[in-house]
């Protein structure tokens, strides 16, 4: 059990420990608009490009599903390390977990 091992758990700790629950809900034009990218156009960049090279349809479904995926935990982690807003981007990592529980579901169906 090494450290990397607990690096999920404590990205989510530090998302707990960091976050402004009434900053959830304020969705501004910067937090909207990475969120479009991340959960909406990402993948459907990585399926534009998976589409045009010759590759193992399983393959492609997890290149976009991954795409897809909603922000890292560790980016408040990360952010603080680097003297950013860590409750700004602790409030978008959730916010971006739960807007994908709409994205990721139309990405598998449109991927099946």
């Amino acid at each position: 059990f090494g450290a990397a091992d607990s690096a999920s758990g404590r990205g989510l700790l530090v998302i707990g420990a960091a976050l402004d629950w009434r900053s959830l809900a304020r969705i501004n034009a910067l937090s909207c608009g990475l969120h479009f990218i991340k959960l909406l156009a990402l993948p459907a960049i990585a399926t534009l490009l998976v589409t045009t090279v010759d590759i193992d349809r399983a393959a492609a479904v997890v290149l976009v599903l991954f795409a897809a995926l909603p922000t890292a935990t560790a980016a408040p982690t990360l952010a603080g390390q680097f003297g950013a807003d860590r409750r700004r981007v602790a409030a978008i990592t959730v916010q971006s977990t739960v807007l994908s529980l709409a994205t990721l579901p139309l990405w598998l169906f449109y991927l099946r």
